[in-house]
């Protein structure tokens, strides 16, 4: 999309706040996925923390993203990253297949021909029973009385929130379908091997949550 790429091309983002995503290294240890020794590919890796991370369990890190300032920034400590758009036919490695495909933060900037490209590219760079994992927002809720009480959370916590996008006014973020994903990624010959729902709140108060979802695909 246009203004997706717009938008993210020239981000700037604070360096202060990157860390490596634990519920991603969590689901990756639910598959019973080994890290050390292992091809790993990263689309869209912005600061680069996970890649980092990557780097230190004993993986060979390998990244793309849009953005020439977070490949400059991100060169400093893994080599092999450049500045690449996913949707484009090749993902920059002709010469390597990977163990493991990995974006977060990726997908639902896309449209749904560019989604399609994406899993067709990340299919031909996977190796054989190699792992695809990626990450999406499934929904945004904000809390219809502020004065409401979260300290007793449970499940009908959820009838006090609404339905609606909280991300910064000019993010061109949109929310996918479970079904629409997995329908393109089968299309696209993978196979479904695990999924991970995680539910956080996104400001002091808990007045705006979010639900993230991963999946997981086998080549």
């Amino acid at each position: 999309m246009k203004v997706s790429k717009k938008y993210w091309r020239n981000k700037i983002l604070n360096n202060t706040n990157s860390c490596p995503n634990v519920s991603l290294f969590r689901f990756l240890g639910s598959l019973d996925f080994v890290i050390k020794s292992k091809n790993i590919l990263e689309i869209g890796f912005g600061l680069g923390s996970d890649l980092i991370e990557f780097k230190k369990r004993g993986a060979s890190t390998y990244g793309i993203d849009i953005n020439k300032h977070f490949v400059n920034n991100l060169k400093k400590k893994i080599k092999n990253v450049k500045c690449i758009d996913c949707t484009k036919k090749n993902l920059g490695f002709k010469n390597i297949k990977f163990d493991l495909i990995i974006h977060r933060d990726l997908i639902y900037y896309l449209d749904n021909k560019e989604i399609n490209s994406v899993h067709q590219n990340i299919y031909s760079s996977l190796k054989k029973n190699g792992l695809y994992v990626f990450q999406y927002v499934a929904n945004d809720l904000i809390k219809l009385n502020k004065n409401f009480d979260n300290d007793n959370f449970d499940l009908n916590v959820i009838k006090n929130y609404k339905k609606k996008k909280f991300a910064e006014k000019y993010n061109p973020v949109r929310y996918l379908k479970h079904k629409f994903l997995l329908q393109s990624c089968l299309k696209n010959n993978f196979t479904v091997f695990g999924k991970k729902i995680l539910i956080e709140s996104y400001d002091k108060n808990e007045s705006k949550i979010r639900f993230n979802r991963y999946i997981a695909f086998r080549k």
